[in-house]
């Protein structure tokens, strides 16, 4: 009996060890008693909803991916820069220099755009007190629009020997002047000093009257949209006589701004805030507006010219575009052949194919015909009772006038 008590005794004594062991454990993990038990709080991760809507939106945003400039600097009346650029998702890409439009592509594919511009000889470019000019690229799409900027500059020789059209004397409609200055003598190889003015002595002018006040020389006078020349006289040319500035009108073009094409001279057209053309046909063309495209089951942004030029339909709309343009297929319902749409086609019990063979093909075999099979005569597919061992007949008589003869042999 004592022997049984010693062993309990020493057994409640052990759980009251391992008890007092499991407790102080247990508070070890929630202070810092237990110098090597750590508790690991796993913090939540939540997504940013607005930036992962930020993110999906800038992955459909266009982006202007290279836009470069070669050379940077320009240092001869003649020199023009050759402008690189890339972009990605835009429908509409168009570069600006020094408030010139050059470049101006359509691209309602969204498809890469990789290319060079041209820009304009030094000789048309007007530049800052510092010799600067920009040029602009704007890339947009449906979503958004970017855009990105080059400054280029004249060389100091350049700004030196050209002939700025703002230097001149004051002009009596409060407008800045648009006559080059005359600079300091010099003479080419091919002309004679007895034929010019005295070295910085500087010559009549015609003077432009008020209604044709842009003193310009032929070339700059054409892509700047000043056609008419009101005088043979000249309003300036350069100290060695080679060449020649006129005076000229500005000839109304066509400006299309929000929508609709005006007639207008292109510096009244900017003003606006329009696009200026020459031709009628170019700004009608230009100024459509902008729909949807439906071409071979796909939608492309465009105008309705140019979804007329690719064979595709226009929508102005884009939920009747994405409603109609779905993409047709050669349709075999109730043994019938006929172009529609997979919705269609399907809601009708049928199948879709490629091709109009294809289609043919099927609904031959869908056929149904009067089968004679074993004996039994039943109505199926040509393929269902070719497959069961029967012999298919166009009408039930048929079918079981050889039925009979097989059962009777």
């Amino acid at each position: 009996m004592y022997k049984t008590l010693s062993l309990s005794v020493v057994f409640l004594i052990i759980i009251l060890i391992i008890a007092t062991i499991i407790i102080n454990f247990n508070q070890s993990g929630t202070d810092t008693g237990f110098p090597y038990a750590q508790r690991c709080n796993a913090e939540v991760f939540e997504q940013d909803s607005d930036t992962y809507t930020l993110n999906a939106l800038n992955r459909n945003m266009p982006e202007i991916q290279i836009f470069k400039a070669t050379p940077l600097i320009l240092d001869t009346p003649t020199t023009n820069a050759v402008y690189k650029f890339k972009v990605k998702n835009a429908n509409s890409v168009q570069i600006n220099e020094a408030g010139s439009n050059i470049k101006n592509v359509n691209n309602p594919s969204l498809a890469t755009l990789e290319g060079t511009a041209t820009g304009l000889p030094a000789s048309a470019i007007t530049v800052d007190s510092s010799g600067n000019f920009v040029t602009t690229i704007t890339a947009s799409n449906d979503v958004e629009s970017v855009h990105s900027e080059l400054t280029l500059s004249f060389s100091d020789k350049l700004l030196a020997s050209r002939m700025p059209s703002d230097e001149t004397g004051p002009s009596d409609n409060g407008t800045e002047p648009r006559s080059p200055k005359w600079l300091d003598q010099y003479f080419s190889p091919f002309t004679s000093p007895s034929n010019s003015p005295r070295s910085g002595e500087e010559p009549v002018f015609f003077e432009c009257p008020g209604n044709c006040d842009n003193c310009l020389e032929e070339a700059d006078a054409q892509k700047q949209g000043f056609a008419e020349k009101c005088s043979k006289e000249r309003c300036y040319y350069s100290p060695d006589g080679q060449r020649s500035w006129y005076c000229y009108k500005p000839v109304p073009g066509w400006c299309c701004i929000n929508g609709n094409v005006i007639q207008n001279t292109k510096d009244e057209c900017n003003k606006l805030g329009g696009f200026w053309y020459l031709s009628q046909a170019d700004a009608l063309e230009r100024c459509q507006p902008r729909g949807y495209c439906c071409k071979d089951g796909q939608i492309y942004v465009g105008t309705e010219t140019q979804c007329i030029q690719i064979g595709g339909t226009f929508y102005l709309n884009q939920e009747e575009a994405m409603l109609y343009c779905q993409q047709t297929c050669w349709c075999c319902a109730n043994n019938k052949v006929f172009q529609a749409t997979k919705s269609q086609c399907t809601q009708l019990g049928g199948r879709c194919y490629s091709s109009q063979s294809q289609a043919m093909q099927y609904c031959q075999q869908e056929e149904l015909c009067w089968c004679c099979s074993y004996g039994k005569v039943f109505q199926t597919t040509q393929a269902q009772c070719i497959k069961s061992g029967g012999n298919c007949f166009s009408s039930y008589d048929l079918a079981m006038q050889y039925c009979r003869k097989i059962t009777t042999k």
